[in-house]
Order: structure tokens, then C-alpha cells, then sequence
């Protein structure tokens, strides 16, 4: 063995050993549930991986996310060419509609279409304030 591969092994003896203490004492602190809850009600277990504790997911659940994740898209891109001009039909509906489905199942779908929501309300205050004021 090398002298750059024991200094390796040394250092990181030296960082694990440092470092447990602080980790075992957050670990009591934030005790992992043995389940937790679904979306749908019932309990899902738990699984480790690599000291990582995620939670297991199901191949309905799964198979749910892709086909709302095709459908979601889809409608977005049909939406987006329905609404350039010259083009009929309700454009800018199918569009808010895909990106509704995909707001169900991803929360930077649910940012993106609170963030439209927040402007459409902006916008359409501006408007309604400049209807109220008298004609110069």
C-alpha cells in the first residue's frame, strides 16, 4: 500500500470519526417513521438504500405519473400551436389545461402555473383600473 493511499484511509478514519458522534446524535434527533402515508390514504413502506431511506413506490403509481407526464406534455405542446395566429381553436386553454395536469404531479409545474396565475391577476387588475378612470 502506498503512502498516498494510507494518508487517504487515515484522513477519512479521522473525518468518520469526527463526524459520527454528530450524526447518530441527529439521527435520535430525527428518528425516521417506519411507513409513511400516501397520496391515496393507504401506507407505503420505507426502503434503504445506501443508508438513504426513500419510500417505495408502486408500478400504478409509477404508470400514473408517465401517462399524466405524456398527456401533460402533449396538451402543452398542442396548446402552444393551437395559439400562434392564424391557427383555430382554444390555444392558450388546451395549454393551461397540460400544464394544469402537470402541476398534479410536479411542484415546479404547480410554481410555474402559480406564477402565471399571480400575472393574470395583475393584468387583469391593470385593466380593470384603467376602465375606471375618466377619459382626459
Amino acid at each position: 500500500m502506498s503512502l498516498m493511499s494510507r494518508l487517504a484511509e487515515r484522513r477519512e478514519a479521522h473525518i468518520l470519526t469526527r463526524c459520527e458522534p454528530h450524526l447518530e446524535a441527529f439521527a435520535r434527533s430525527c428518528p425516521m417513521p417506519s411507513r409513511s402515508p400516501s397520496a391515496t390514504g393507504d401506507e407505503v413502506p420505507l426502503r434503504e438504500i445506501d443508508g438513504i431511506t426513500t419510500e417505495k413506490k408502486s408500478w400504478g403509481r409509477r404508470s400514473r405519473r408517465i401517462v399524466v407526464t405524456l398527456l401533460g406534455v402533449a396538451l402543452t405542446i398542442v396548446g402552444v400551436v393551437l395559439a400562434v395566429p392564424l391557427v383555430p381553436g382554444p390555444g392558450l386553454l388546451v395549454a393551461i389545461g397540460g400544464a394544469a395536469l402537470l402541476a398534479s404531479e410536479y411542484d415546479w409545474a404547480k410554481d410555474a402555473l402559480n406564477w402565471a396565475q399571480d400575472k393574470s391577476r395583475g393584468s387583469r387588475q391593470r385593466f380593470k383600473e384603467r376602465r375606471r378612470r375618466p377619459a382626459d
